[in-house]
C-alpha cells in the first residue's frame, strides 16, 4: 500500500521497511505470512512478478501445513510456473490440500485421477473427489469418459 500510496501516502521507504519485515516473519516460520508472500510474487501485487519467488515461499508455507500454499504449488507444477513441471509433484500437492478438505484441490485432483495425469487413471477416485468438491460449492467438475 505505501509502494503505491493506496490508501496511505505513497511511501517507498516504509513499503520497503514492510516488505523486509514481512520476510523476516517468513523466515521465522509464519505461514500465513509465507503464503501472502507467495501469492504476491505469484500474482506481482505490490512486487514484480517473480514465480521462483513465489515457489520458494509457498513451499515453505506447504511444509507448515497450509492448504492454500499447497494447492498454490500444485498449480505450479502443473504448469511449470516457477518449478520444473511435474505432473506427479502437482498431484502430490494437490493431494495434500485435498486431504485437508480444500474443495479446489479436491476438484483439481479429481481431473488428474480422471485423466491420469501424474496419478495412476481412476475414475471412481476421480468421481468421489469430485463430489466432495462440489458439496462445498465448487462447480469446476468436468467428468467426462
Amino acid at each position: 500500500m505505501y509502494r503505491l500510496g493506496r490508501g496511505v501516502r505513497q511511501d517507498t521507504a516504509a513499503a520497503g521497511r514492510f516488505h523486509k519485515l514481512a520476510l523476516r516473519e517468513a523466515e521465522q516460520g509464519d505461514r500465513a505470512t509465507q503464503y501472502e508472500l507467495g501469492k504476491m510474487y505469484d500474482d506481482g501485487t505490490d512486487v514484480r512478478q517473480d514465480y521462483k519467488n513465489a515457489a520458494k515461499f509457498f513451499r515453505l508455507a506447504a511444509a507448515n501445513g497450509y492448504a492454500n500454499a499447497q494447492f498454490r504449488l500444485g498449480g505450479m507444477y502443473e504448469s511449470g510456473k516457477g518449478v520444473s513441471q511435474n505432473e506427479e509433484r502437482s498431484a502430490w500437492f494437490y493431494q495434500l490440500a485435498a486431504d485437508q478438505g480444500h474443495a479446489q484441490a479436491q476438484n483439481n485432483l479429481g481431473n488428474k485421477f480422471q485423466s491420469g495425469k501424474g496419478v495412476k487413471q481412476d475414475d471412481e477416485k476421480a468421481a468421489q473427489l469430485f463430489r466432495l468438491s462440489a458439496r462445498q460449492g465448487t462447480v469446476e467438475v468436468s467428468f467426462s469418459k
